[in-house]
């Protein structure tokens, strides 16, 4: 009797939720990113992080967003529990 193989560590994960910050003047895609958290949590956590004085291209950007009194646009891309899918979406954009 043959015995199917599952990947327990797919089957158990939790929903991730792969998503874009876009500029809200350009409606260009800027960074792609994962998170297991809220959206609206993770987009703060991103500002935060540049408010911080983090030195990063994105910080540099979210920055320059703030002092113009904008912010970056978070949108979903997709819930999965397949983490490589992230790989994809950064090589699409």
């Amino acid at each position: 009797m043959k015995q199917e193989m599952t990947s327990t560590s797919t089957l158990n994960s939790p929903i991730n939720r792969i998503y874009t910050l876009v500029d809200p003047r350009t409606n260009q895609v800027r960074y792609v990113g994962i998170t297991k958290h809220a959206l609206s949590r993770r987009l703060h956590d991103h500002i935060r992080q540049a408010i911080s004085g983090f030195h990063s291209h994105k910080c540099s950007w979210i920055r320059q967003l703030l002092a113009d009194n904008r912010r970056p646009e978070i949108v979903l891309l997709e819930s999965t529990q397949d983490r490589l899918r992230e790989c994809f979406w950064i090589a699409h954009y």
